[in-house]
């Protein structure tokens, strides 16, 4: 177990290390503080708030409620640094502990939302060449659970975002993991606060990449459904299963 826990720990210290984003080209990117990292059993761990089940390739972290009144909205989860006053639900984690924990499951973050920046971070008008197996390996779903008069209930968060309408949900379909970056040697998402984000943020580790993301007016709280503000909430995200490798030819 002692040796488990050093690899891991010895993991971690390389992932904080090498921690870039290429496209960008971060200056004197510095290393962070490693976590604290709690082993539950031989499939959990637990990096700071954030949960890692190996087996069964989820991430789960606590939350809670931020809005249910019909108001429009931009993010879907924000750390309390981040855009709380249009965000729907706000988890006090740590950005790099959540990133941290994509990486420890391989989860590769896909560039195919955002156009390449040139030297003086300006757009270019190009978008990366992302693979198909990268694009299929980002893609994401991400369910909430909640107790509510002591029943658990569930549901995924497409269901608490309205399209268009508060009485429409938001179509059914992965999210993408896009990974945020590293600039002047702070890490994106942990200044910015941004986890989810629905209107596309490059910031944000994760992103909606449907129809409308880089429209601001579509988005809504439903109207049913959405327990009240400050309802604690856990939110666990459902990673697809890693790619089987093709088996060497067995000789005759």
């Amino acid at each position: 177990m002692k040796k488990h826990h050093s690899l891991l720990f010895c993991a971690l210290i390389t992932i904080f290390a090498n921690a870039k984003e290429p496209s960008l080209q971060p200056a004197e990117t510095k290393k962070a503080d490693p976590p604290k990292i709690t082993r539950i059993d031989q499939h959990t761990i637990k990096i700071g708030k954030v949960t890692i089940h190996k087996k069964n390739r989820t991430i789960s972290f606590p939350a809670i409620v931020n809005m249910n009144n019909n108001e429009i909205v931009e993010a879907a989860i924000v750390t309390p640094k981040g855009r709380t006053h249009e965000s729907l639900l706000v988890a006090d984690i740590s950005a790099i502990n959540l990133n941290t924990a994509f990486k420890l499951l391989s989860v590769p973050a896909s560039g195919e939302l955002f156009q390449i920046l040139d030297k003086d971070f300006r757009p270019t008008g190009k978008f990366p060449e992302v693979s198909e197996a990268t694009k299929k390996a980002a893609r994401i779903t991400i369910g909430l659970s909640w107790l509510e008069n002591e029943t658990k209930k569930s549901a995924t968060l497409n269901d608490w975002v309205g399209y268009k309408s508060r009485k429409n949900p938001m179509k059914n379909g992965p999210w993408l993991y896009t990974g945020s970056y590293f600039i002047q040697g702070n890490f994106r998402a942990e200044s910015s606060g941004d986890l989810v984000s629905i209107y596309s943020a490059r910031p944000s580790l994760i992103n909606y990449p449907g129809k409308d993301r880089s429209d601001d007016r579509v988005w809504f709280v439903r109207d049913k459904g959405v327990p009240r503000v400050h309802t604690k909430v856990t939110v666990c995200i459902t990673l697809p299963s890693p790619p089987i490798k093709n088996s060497p030819p067995t000789s005759k």
